[in-house]
């Protein structure tokens, strides 16, 4: 079972590839899912291989029903499959970016089970909005 976490910011290069970062290349894998997230979360979602095939047996499993059809063709609609390079890069394709708003500077962090790769702006204002609407619950802390 996949165990991301941490944050790390790096950069596009020219070509619009980002770095996996060092603590997630094995994990992940050589080949993987890239999703935009649903429902509006404007981020992108990495999930390894082995990950995926758990989302996908849920939606695989979606009861019968037109309502069912348009959220599964919507899932798969927004996905595509993904690889990485010798060099620990990853393509992000111009759909994902314009969905994301990535232009340059990325957030990439740990979310259990699979990896989000935020704007550097969007995650920013993000991180700021929360801490002025966040409201503590001890009562939930067990650790």
């Amino acid at each position: 079972m996949a165990d991301f976490k941490g944050t790390y910011f790096h950069s596009l290069d020219a070509k619009s590839r980002m770095v996996v970062p060092s603590a997630y290349r094995e994990e992940l894998g050589q080949k993987f899912v890239i999703m935009k997230t649903l429902p509006d979360d404007k981020c992108l979602t990495l999930y390894p291989l082995d990950e995926w095939a758990k989302v996908k047996e849920e939606l695989d499993n979606l009861p019968a029903g037109e309502k069912y059809r348009k959220y599964y063709r919507k899932v798969f609609s927004r996905i595509d499959d993904c690889n990485m390079d010798p060099q620990s890069r990853v393509l992000l394709k111009e759909p994902f970016r314009e969905y994301a708003g990535i232009t340059k500077n990325i957030v990439i962090l740990g979310s259990g089970r699979k990896i989000e790769i935020w704007d550097e702006e969007t995650w920013n204002k993000l991180q700021s909005e929360n801490d002025d609407e966040f409201d503590f619950d001890e009562s939930l802390v067990r650790f």
